[in-house]
């Protein structure tokens, strides 16, 4: 169930933002994993889209009420379930921004680029090891291909990851991104260098705990703290300071059939600040036909409603600020025969 809450926050956030839907270092943000292997996001719901065939898929969009469609996005997947392309309209029907996608025959991202209202406005060419193991990435702006930043990786001999660091255009190192670190508490304050690292144990009552913990020069750090069930359903969230302080928390509660029905988020305080509640109504034989999540936050309601179809694919969409509608999306599809 949690791939479709994903993928409804995705479509939401792709037409608002016009985001590209591949991951990269953003304002210190980081995923491990994607720093070294640029895996696209949400990759689960793409596998799904492999799965179920789909040759391209098209959201049309409304102002609270189904009338008037307007294309917002489309999305091109090749016959491997890859993402190949995509539309981004503005709300007249013009198209705006087009993002193309390549990859080699290990299915490993080689190119990605944006096309703003015809014109080239950057593109990100990677390099691979034995078309598997990333090595390096160029970011180029423009007609002219200028070079703006350059990614370079290292692992240690059994392939497990040493260093991603990022280089200007005149190559200087910006920042490094060391996985080679004590996370028992022990930090080097090396320049220009931040720490990523990862550990697993398990709790006194049986829980995984995942600990990810961001060490920064002068020694400042960040730790997030995730908490599943030996079925790894996530059960809480928390992240640290680097004095240890509470930053902040999230309690997830399940209903019997395992379906996520609540979330509470917390201040350092532990005051509520969000309450997330998700209604799910599905089908005898357990197909999910519509889910509702409300977010509750200052007395101020969010609720977002999705539709899906027999294959379970989301046929529409819509979003409603204290109850009224706001925001109304149809989602098409083409299938591969």
């Amino acid at each position: 169930m949690k791939h479709i809450i994903l993928f409804f926050a995705l479509m939401l956030s792709v037409i608002s933002s016009q985001a590209q839907p591949f991951a990269h270092l953003v304002n210190g943000s980081f995923n491990d994993n994607e720093i070294m292997t640029y895996t696209p996001k949400n990759a689960k719901w793409y596998r799904e889209k492999k799965i179920k065939g789909v040759n391209e898929f098209r959201i049309r969009a409304t102002n609270g009420r189904i009338i008037n469609k307007r294309l917002a996005l489309t999305q091109i997947f090749d016959s491997r379930g890859l993402n190949t392309g995509i539309d981004i309209y503005s709300d007249k029907g013009i198209l705006i921004n087009h993002y193309d996608y390549a990859y080699n025959d290990s299915l490993r991202l080689t190119l990605s680029s944006l096309h703003k209202k015809g014109s080239p406005k950057w593109r990100r060419e990677y390099d691979y090891e034995n078309q598997t193991r990333l090595t390096s990435s160029h970011s180029l702006a423009g007609k002219k291909n200028k070079l703006q930043n350059t990614w370079q990786y290292t692992y240690l001999p059994d392939g497990e990851k040493a260093e991603a660091s990022l280089y200007n255009r005149h190559g200087k190192l910006v920042t490094a991104y060391s996985f080679l670190c004590d996370t028992k508490g022990k930090k080097e304050d090396l320049k220009d260098t931040v720490q990523l690292c990862r550990e697993e144990s398990y709790t006194p009552d049986g829980l995984r705990l995942v600990v990810h913990m961001q060490t920064f020069s002068k020694n400042k750090s960040i730790r997030q703290l995730y908490y599943y069930r030996p079925d790894q359903v996530l059960v809480k969230y928390e992240s640290y300071g680097n004095e240890g302080e509470l930053i902040a928390r999230a309690d997830y509660t399940y209903a019997d059939d395992d379906q996520l029905i609540k979330i509470l988020r917390y201040t350092a305080r532990h005051k509520i600040t969000t309450t997330t509640l998700i209604t799910t109504a599905s089908t005898a034989d357990g197909k999910v036909t519509q889910q509702d999540i409300s977010n509750d936050r200052n007395n101020k309601t969010q609720t977002y409603i999705s539709r899906y179809n027999a294959q379970g694919l989301i046929v529409e969409s819509q979003y409603l600020a204290n109850g009224k509608s706001r925001r109304h999306r149809q989602l098409e599809y083409t299938f591969y025969e």
